[in-house]
């Protein structure tokens, strides 16, 4: 079957039929209805070679990974956000390429370019994270690729999808301030990611001289180095900036047989894993990784078919879920700028 067969069995011309199957917003609903059902009863599949070769769209997108992956064992956020833009794009019909990249190093986007965007491999590109020092980001920019950030990113003019980290940490902030904390720690991996920094700046608005402790990605390193603050330090309260910190405070304040929350309240952000933060009753603020991989990849379609400007940021609700790490509380949010689907 090809699309003249289509639009003899249905009755419209060929190029109803296409418009159709390219999703068209040009037909109405009445002859897609029409058409689609034939589509079905005949069990016709565009050729994704003919597509290709007539849209010069390859319909495939590159997922570039500016990490290493033994980052990933710490951080769920990775896996997570790979699986749901692996389901997000091929509810889009997409192929998702993965691209491992040291962004760090210089020439990775002239590398990503040549390799993957002007061979004609991808049409578009998703980057995970952003950071403070890419080399990635600038030259994907000035070379016009179409290019969305899954996180927050400081290039101006780039195109990203986040959650509100900002309000986030701010809520966060609030809520201490409502429970009566005077001397809160907030505790980190890096700051050299814009979305960390961001919930550190949104915290910093209600508590400006707050202490902050650095970990690295290690969790041997993260337990050592917040052993050794607790035991020369005494904090009422501790704002896990990186959700997978968060058991390790539980662990740290067990040693010090600090009672959380009755001594230290504790609240951190992701809550990826439901059922451990309801097992340690921990309040979180939710990251909504599928929601941000099906806006990021609407976006970044959109970007390629020409129906969207480039540099559009789009940004999620920040809500806090509140579980007993901080006592009795009631259910705040933020309004960031897109309701969750």
């Amino acid at each position: 079957m090809n699309l003249e067969d289509i639009a003899k069995l249905a009755g419209v011309s060929r190029s109803t039929v296409s418009r159709v199957v390219n999703n068209d917003a040009r037909v109405s609903d009445e002859v897609r209805t029409k058409v689609q059902a034939t589509i079905d009863a005949v069990g016709y599949r565009p050729n994704a070679n003919a597509r290709a070769l007539a849209s010069h769209r390859t319909r495939a997108i590159g997922l570039v990974v500016p990490e290493d992956f033994s980052r990933f064992h710490v951080d769920s956020w990775y896996p997570l956000i790979i699986e749901a833009m692996l389901a997000a794009t091929r509810d889009a019909g997409q192929t998702l390429m993965l691209i491992m990249e040291d962004t760090f190093s210089p020439g990775a986007g002239k590398r990503v370019i040549s390799q993957f965007v002007d061979s004609g491999r991808v049409d578009g590109l998703l980057i995970l994270q952003h950071s403070y020092r890419d080399h990635l980001s600038v030259p994907l920019l000035r070379a016009g690729v179409p290019t969305i950030h899954i996180a927050e990113s400081d290039v101006t003019g780039t195109s990203w999808v986040d959650n509100n980290n900002l309000a986030g940490g701010e809520m966060v902030g609030r809520l201490f301030a409502d429970l009566g904390v005077h001397k809160p720690l907030c505790v980190s991996a890096t700051l050299e990611h814009v979305p960390t920094r961001r919930r550190l700046d949104g915290f910093q608005i209600v508590y400006p001289d707050t202490s902050v402790l650095i970990t690295n990605h290690s969790l041997a390193q993260a337990e050592e180095a917040l052993l050794q603050r607790l035991r020369d330090e005494r904090y009422d309260a501790i704002f896990a900036i990186n959700g997978w910190l968060a058991p390790i405070v539980y662990r740290v304040a067990a040693t010090y047989g600090l009672s959380i929350p009755d001594e230290l309240r504790l609240v951190s952000f992701d809550d990826f894993d439901v059922e451990m933060s309801e097992r340690l009753q921990l309040t979180s603020v939710v990251q909504h990784t599928t929601l941000l991989a099906s806006r990021a990849v609407r976006l970044l379609i959109d970007l390629v078919e020409g129906r969207a400007p480039p540099g559009e940021p789009v940004v999620l609700d920040s809500v806090l879920i509140p579980r007993g790490s901080c006592g009795s509380l009631v259910t705040a949010s933020a309004q960031g700028g897109a309701a969750e689907e």
